[in-house]
């Protein structure tokens, strides 16, 4: 193991603490090469841009300076994963978002973990591509993947999962540490509600997105009764923002969300 990798395991297994970051900033500058005199900087402007309060004109200084970075070096230290995502984030001087393909997740997962504390992502069915993956396959076996633990969002929008890929989904044991989940246009009509309003998942959940799929007054009704008893459990609601767009919401849907102080307290 190099200096750069026992630098990068300690980040990895401590990602919300900046102090290991910024202690491999100055090691990274101690190397004087442009690469890595670049990459000290752009750490320290990213965790001092998401630490707090900056005075404004700072703030548009240290912005401009990180996007000159940026422009310059973005593909480079990207390099190591390119291949397998197509688009990704820096946050705090790493990688921590990434969007890809979900068979590509699936059989890389352990190549992309190792390169970034990564805790948001974005994956895409890759079913079109005709791969050994089903929507409903692969999110059988994301459930079963440990680096789900890792993740603080999930975005499955738009993979036509239905309600059986909610199901999958839900039963995993890895996703302890999700506070957001995208589900938006999927398909998962009530049963996906169903399964999702009896998993132990939605009580973890701080921001859940619902748009544009087929769930009808049964479903909301079951969503709005698991909120209330997550609201009077000892664990508390941590649910903030329900983003919901239904095309045919019913007179009775429209009944439910009306009638339920949570709904119109977390709906958006």
């Amino acid at each position: 193991m190099t200096h750069a990798d026992a630098f990068l395991q300690d980040i990895l297994a401590h990602p919300d603490d900046d102090a290991p970051r910024l202690i491999f900033a100055d090691w990274l500058e101690e190397q004087g090469d442009p690469n890595s005199i670049a990459r000290a900087e752009f750490i320290r402007i990213q965790c001092a841009l998401a630490g707090g309060q900056l005075p404004e004109q700072r703030r548009t200084e240290l912005v401009r300076r990180e996007n000159q970075i940026l422009n310059e070096w973005d593909e480079e230290w990207v390099r190591p994963i390119r291949r397998l995502v197509k688009n990704w984030e820096f946050h705090r001087g790493f990688i921590h978002y990434i969007g890809m393909s979900a068979d590509k997740f699936l059989s890389r997962a352990s190549q992309l973990f190792r390169h970034a504390p990564i805790q948001h992502l974005r994956l895409t069915d890759p079913s079109f591509r005709q791969v050994s993956y089903s929507p409903i396959g692969y999110v059988a076996a994301l459930a079963d993947s440990q680096y789900l633990r890792r993740l603080r969002s999930l975005d499955l929008s738009e993979n036509d999962l239905g309600s059986p890929g909610v199901r999958a989904l839900v039963v995993s044991k890895h996703l302890t540490c999700l506070t957001e989940l995208n589900l938006s246009h999927n398909r998962i009509g009530n049963g996906g509600i169903w399964a999702l309003a009896s998993s132990p998942l939605l009580g973890r959940l701080e921001c859940l997105n619902l748009c544009g799929n087929d769930i009808g007054a049964g479903g909301l009704r079951a969503l709005a009764d698991a909120l209330e008893k997550w609201e009077h459990s000892p664990e508390g609601l941590r649910l903030t923002k329900l983003e919901l767009f239904i095309h045919l919401l019913s007179d009775a849907g429209q009944r439910v969300i009306a009638g339920s102080p949570l709904l119109r307290q977390l709906v958006r």
